[in-house]
């Protein structure tokens, strides 16, 4: 009969199990941070990148569960030196009208002192106006 050390026993484990632990990790990390309400909004339509055909865009998030009202802010500077909109919506969505062709728009969702990630969408230069 072969003995392992200690070591090497632990080694096998730990390979075994290291995903499993890793995965269950992360969803209790995901509840805790659900419970404490730190979960704030997030862009989601349309995806960064995503390019329109038409100079009309409907933007949509998901609100988070913190409390506190939603500020969408969209500007077509990366820094957001000017805004094209800065409003607090009653809705989860804010439709967006007469957007010129060719131009790149970014948006983001401010709560209280939190920022969301910068979403990004495009326009394409032979976009329709539909009136």
């Amino acid at each position: 009969m072969i003995r392992r050390s200690l070591p090497a026993r632990v080694w096998r484990w730990a390979r075994i199990y290291l995903v499993a632990l890793l995965l269950v990790g992360g969803l209790a990390l995901s509840f805790a941070r659900t419970l404490a309400n730190d979960i704030g909004p997030r862009p989601q339509h349309p995806p960064p990148g995503y390019v329109l055909a038409r100079a009309r865009a409907q933007l949509q998030w998901s609100p988070g569960n913190r409390d506190g009202e939603i500020r969408v802010q969209v500007s077509t500077d990366p820094g957001f030196g000017e805004l094209f909109v800065d409003e607090v919506p009653k809705r989860s969505v804010r439709e967006l009208g007469e957007l010129e062709p060719g131009a790149t728009y970014y948006w983001r969702l401010v709560q209280g002192d939190h920022v969301s990630d910068v979403a990004r969408f495009q326009v394409s230069p032979t976009a329709v106006r539909f009136r």
